[in-house]
């Protein structure tokens, strides 16, 4: 097996084509991304929903608004529109104020500076697939949210940056079908939401927070994102990741890492992408490292290395160790 190391430029190497849950090629992506620091940035949601135009058929409705608007109840009253982007400093919604849009599949209110106590006070969305409420940039009064209704056809949603207090969860399972989610931004010590997500998730971006421990026990998430948090520790008490059977991307880039459990990954039997990235990691803490066959990149920068790790691993394909001491 041909492996490339990093030390400060991008390196051409192999990469090994492996199955992958997604329809997105998430490994191809962040590789492309390692010749900057980019990498320690997660791939968009809203950059996933590749099928856009098939969701809307030319069906769209689009408004931008100078001043604040108050939607009340049956605001848009269509049975053809099925895609509303809506763009309105201060907007306040009533509950049904989209009833009476029977085939809408996408709604946009990112950047809207909605309060957050107000954030799903539109109501039910019984057909919505897409819906994005990033951006608010709430942060002078953090508000809590109340989710009343079950969203039964929702596989996209954006929460991130919005400034979160606490957040009650009416029903069991409020997002049966729900595949990404994007909660990045939102300076949460813990993720306490995460009980109240189905076995349907495979994309959960939870960078830029405060976490400092978290225990998924999402099995079919493939791609966990939790760069720059306060993470110490990978293991028991930290970053637990024993249920994370299909995992195959994970950043935890940027955190405080100085300790790995040893059997930390071993569970991880489908594991591709790894970046350790800006921790506090040395030799002795990568010596127990065991990875499954299907690992392939691992990225080690801005970490407190002074010679190349010797890892217990056949198949990797990429070593990034930029911006470490090692003499060379």
């Amino acid at each position: 097996m041909r492996r490339s190391i990093i030390f400060a430029a991008l390196i051409v190497f192999p990469l090994i084509a492996a199955g992958n849950m997604t329809p997105i090629n998430y490994v191809a992506e962040l590789v492309n991304a390692m010749d900057t620091y980019e990498a320690a940035d997660a791939p968009d949601i809203y950059k996933q929903i590749r099928n856009i135009s098939d969701i809307c058929e030319n069906e769209s409705l689009r408004l931008n608004l100078s001043r604040s608007l108050y939607m009340t109840r049956s605001f848009v009253i269509s049975s053809s529109i099925r895609c509303i982007t809506l763009r309105s400093p201060g907007l306040r919604m009533m509950s049904g104020a989209f009833e009476d849009l029977p085939n809408l599949k996408y709604l946009d209110l990112r950047e809207n500076q909605i309060d957050t106590n107000d954030l799903f006070s539109f109501g039910p969305l019984p057909t919505v697939e897409v819906l994005l409420l990033g951006g608010q940039n709430s942060y002078i009064h953090l508000g809590d949210i109340e989710i009343n209704n079950v969203y039964s056809e929702l596989e996209y949603l954006d929460l991130s940056n919005i400034g979160i207090g606490y957040i009650t969860v009416r029903q069991e399972n409020p997002f049966p079908k729900l595949k990404y989610l994007n909660f990045a931004q939102n300076r949460k010590e813990e993720f306490s939401f995460g009980s109240s997500l189905s076995d349907s998730l495979i994309y959960l971006d939870l960078s830029k927070n405060l976490i400092t421990s978290y225990a998924p026990r999402l099995t079919n998430l493939s791609l966990l994102w939790l760069a720059e948090n306060e993470i110490e520790q990978i293991g028991e008490g930290g970053l637990n990741l024993s249920a994370l059977k299909q995992l195959e991307i994970l950043s935890v880039a940027d955190n405080r890492i100085s300790s790995i459990d040893e059997g930390a990954f071993t569970s991880l039997a489908n594991l591709r992408y790894l970046n350790l990235s800006g921790n506090a990691l040395s030799i002795g803490n990568l010596v127990s490292l065991n990875f499954s066959e299907s690992f392939e990149i691992l990225v080690l920068d801005r970490n407190s290395l002074v010679d190349i790790p010797n890892l217990n691993s056949s198949t990797i394909t990429t070593l990034s160790l930029k911006c470490n001491q090692i003499q060379y």
